[in-house]
């Protein structure tokens, strides 16, 4: 039989395991849910606990179709052993069980406000230890007037493709070190691996969806001109 292709628009038709397929859609949902919300905090930390228990949730819906799967013990024993070595699904693994049944994620942020020449940065102020509830453009507004004042920017942006703005990146201890959201697609695309060989075991080619190059890169940065796109044509540019 011809492979087919199991995707987004074909897998309520035709996959075979299609509550685990179904999950990880889910579990997509919300991961570009967080890229939406990274600087909205209350927005960002809520999609962050649901992301993390639908992604758990994948190998629970999996196991559901041992019945189905060929050799599905001796396989997904590999997997199991796979996913515990697997640093970054441990770690998901373990903030699962901290999210369920004991305490809200210690999520925080770095933000970093200052005047920005396109997308690069010119000159920069770091803040490490701001409130992590507090919204990026509440921080933003409180912010910019005092760099005008301080003279890193004139309040009339004469200095053509030169504006203020915010880059915040978060963090979350119990999911590990570096950034949150590249951390959570790292997670993703680890489990679209595993879901990809089970679709293989029923002659099904798997095509997860996911983030196109450079795009996690530009949710961390708003420019003036983001929040309002008529602005550069009120400084005259």
């Amino acid at each position: 039989m011809d492979e087919k292709i199991c995707t987004l628009e074909t897998y309520n038709d035709i996959c075979p395991i299609h509550d685990a397929h179904d999950k990880l859609e889910e579990a997509y949902y919300f991961l570009l849910e967080m890229a939406n919300s990274y600087h909205r905090a209350d927005d960002f930390r809520f999609n962050l606990t649901v992301f993390i228990q639908s992604l758990r949730g994948v190998t629970f819906m999996l196991q559901n179709y041992k019945s189905k799967f060929i050799g599905f013990d001796d396989w997904y024993k590999v997997k199991q052993e796979e996913m515990k070595n697997n640093p970054c699904l441990k770690k998901f693994c373990d903030a699962r069980t901290v999210v369920v049944h004991k305490r809200s994620l210690q999520a925080k942020s770095k933000i970093e406000v200052g005047v920005f020449r396109g997308r690069n940065i010119k000159c920069i102020i770091s803040f490490e230890n701001l409130h992590p509830f507090l919204d990026s453009i509440s921080i933003f507004n409180y912010i910019a007037p005092k760099l005008i004042n301080l003279g890193l920017i004139d309040k009339n942006h004469s200095s053509i493709g030169e504006q203020l703005g915010i880059r915040r990146n978060w963090y979350c201890d119990e999911i590990g070190e570096k950034e949150v959201l590249s951390t959570c697609y790292d997670a993703y695309l680890s489990m679209c691996s595993i879901i990809a060989e089970a679709h293989s075991h029923f002659n099904l080619e798997f095509v997860p969806q996911g983030f196109p190059d450079g795009f996690i890169d530009n949710i961390f940065l708003i420019l003036e001109s983001d929040l309002d796109p008529l602005l550069p044509q009120k400084w005259g540019w």
